[in-house]
């Protein structure tokens, strides 16, 4: 695979994080020959697990991609963190 799309990383992380409730992909490359994102998901599976343990998941659901993924910045939150974070910016 030559060129990922936000719609890829997308797909391989609702394929293998199944119980996701907000997932944003934002491709941030600015024509870097690699692609690089910045994942944001947030999981009632990442409830009480360190964030290295749910840093894994994402790594793991996008693996077969990273051959083409240059960079990923990744907020992997529970959904009292993504509320928290919500409210900070209103």
């Amino acid at each position: 695979m030559s060129h990922v799309t936000p719609e890829d990383v997308e797909k391989a992380l609702r394929a293998n994080i199944t119980d996701i409730t907000h997932l944003k992909v934002d491709d941030v490359s600015d024509n870097c020959p690699g692609s690089k994102f910045h994942i944001v998901v947030v999981s009632p599976s990442f409830e009480n697990k360190a964030l290295l343990e749910r840093h894994r998941a994402v790594h793991d659901a996008i693996n077969p991609l990273r051959s083409s993924i240059h960079a990923v910045t990744i907020k992997a939150w529970t959904e009292a963190q993504y509320e928290k974070e919500k409210a900070k910016q209103q």
